[in-house]
């Protein structure tokens, strides 16, 4: 827990101790997660490779995402981080950065992370202004983690209701299966998420389904110039495909 010293005390911390205990890109993560702005500005400046990942298998974008550290994120993706860089694991024991008075965790469920990107991580931890940002800068709806989860998944998991309903705004597809069959909709369905069901299915009967019937629409039309297709095959198959 911080104390009455916290602002000097971090700002010492990450400064100067961190740089002299880890190594750069490990104190480059650590700085990002606290929204250390300057020192992550000055390691950009020293060329540091901003997408490397640290001792960990974290990024920084990643960890400024869970933790919501904006101006750390912005700075990050107008600098040329790769929105879409997905965690790995490079340890064998896991632990993360995090301070429990800024809803950071230390937290032992690194192995849950393999995979995911910052859009991930701002699903699955409630960072809605963190997510917003990457979507503004074209973070990816549909990359899966190692279990076949999109950002999509997580949110629904997690009931972050307002997260659910900006990548719906994306125009997300919320049939996209995991590798164990689940969808999103079958993951608010098991984790008893009545508001995002609801959501859901709202979704798929108006944005979606029109959506998908113009991608079938324009599908068969450039279909129909090379083979005649009657209209009332044309009904059929957007039937079958909304």
């Amino acid at each position: 827990m911080w104390t009455r010293f916290d602002a000097p005390a971090k700002s010492f911390h990450v400064d100067f101790l961190a740089e002299a205990i880890y190594k750069p890109r490990d104190a480059f993560v650590y700085a990002a997660s606290l929204n250390q702005v300057e020192v992550v500005r000055r390691w950009i400046t020293k060329k540091l490779n901003i997408n490397e990942l640290d001792k960990e298998g974290s990024h920084a974008l990643y960890m400024a995402a869970q933790n919501e550290s904006l101006e750390v994120l912005e700075l990050l993706l107008e600098s040329g981080a790769n929105v879409d860089q997905q965690q790995r694991d490079v340890r064998s024991s896991h632990c993360a950065y995090v301070n429990v008075s800024s809803n950071l965790l230390r937290d032992d469920s690194l192995f849950d992370r393999q995979g995911k990107t910052a859009l991930h991580s701002a699903c699955t931890w409630g960072r809605f202004e963190a997510a917003r940002l990457l979507l503004a800068h074209q973070a990816s709806l549909s990359l899966r983690d190692d279990d076949g989860q999109t950002p999509l998944h997580c949110a629904c998991r997690n009931d972050h209701v307002g997260l659910v309903q900006l990548l719906l705004n994306s125009r997300v597809d919320p049939f996209v299966a995991d590798d164990f069959g689940a969808t999103p909709i079958d993951v608010a369905r098991d984790w008893q998420r009545l508001d995002i069901l609801d959501m859901l299915a709202a979704y798929r009967a108006t944005e979606f389904l029109e959506a998908n019937q113009q991608r079938v629409k324009l599908l068969t039309e450039g279909l129909s110039n090379q083979v005649e297709l009657p209209q009332g095959v044309r009904d059929i198959i957007i039937d079958f495909l909304c």
